[in-house]
């Protein structure tokens, strides 16, 4: 690595990183807006995998389970 020569892998680490980056910084509605651009354009069969780490991620949380029942409260 001491020729200088950037290898794809490391320059797609460092991409990665700077996109996180960026997402650190951003507030809640900035940071769905982005993943729902990126989302669009991933192919069904990778929107399928998300989906399920997604329900995995989620499925369990007690946070979203509040919301959901007050956002559904009638009162």
């Amino acid at each position: 690595m001491g020729s200088g020569k950037r290898i794809p892998g490391d320059m797609f680490r460092e991409q990665v990183n700077t996109i996180s980056s960026w997402f650190d910084q951003w507030n809640e509605c900035e940071r769905t807006v982005a993943l729902y651009s990126l989302i669009k354009r991933v192919t069904h069969v990778n929107a399928r995998f998300l989906s399920l780490v997604l329900d995995q991620t989620i499925g369990d949380s007690q946070e979203l389970q509040l919301h959901e029942q007050q956002a559904n409260n009638p009162g």
